[in-house]
Formats: C-alpha cells, sequence, structure tokens
C-alpha cells in the first residue's frame, strides 16, 4: 500500500537529500532534474503485487507486458529466425 499511494517523487528526494552520503550532495540537482522528467511523462507507476493471488500475479505481469510494448498472448507468435 505504501508504494501504490506514492502520487509524487518528494518523499524520495527528501530522503536522498537528508542521508549523510557524499553523493548526495553532489547528485542533489540530478536527481531532482531525474524526478521531475519521471513526474511529467508519468514514467513510473506502482502496481501491488499478492504473489499468493494468480490473478493479482496476472494482472502485474501483463502490466510489465504492456509497459515493455509486449500484449500477453496464448498463441506463439512465430518468429522467422527461429528454426
Amino acid at each position: 500500500d505504501y508504494y501504490a499511494g506514492v502520487s509524487d517523487l518528494s518523499q524520495l528526494l527528501w530522503t536522498l537529500q537528508t542521508t549523510r552520503h557524499p553523493m548526495s550532495a553532489k547528485f542533489k540537482e540530478f536527481n531532482r532534474l531525474i524526478a521531475e522528467l519521471i513526474e511529467d511523462y508519468g514514467l513510473v507507476s506502482f502496481e501491488p503485487l499478492d504473489i499468493q493471488d494468480k490473478e493479482c500475479a496476472l494482472r502485474v505481469l501483463g502490466r510489465c507486458d504492456t509497459a515493455n510494448g509486449h500484449i500477453m498472448n496464448s498463441e506463439k507468435v512465430e518468429d522467422p529466425s527461429d528454426p
């Protein structure tokens, strides 16, 4: 529920900025710009997964396939390079 409810990356940015790691300060502006890019174009979304629930797992798999540009299909797609 925590990840599914995240509507923006401000909490992640805050965590990165308050971390005492030496790279946090160096990449502060870069992290802000990447977060802005992700939010502006809707590049990331979260889907809850209950691995014990087959329908839930298939729904998440379908979302992953869609995001990758594939469509789940029960028929095998013929690949001409496959002997």
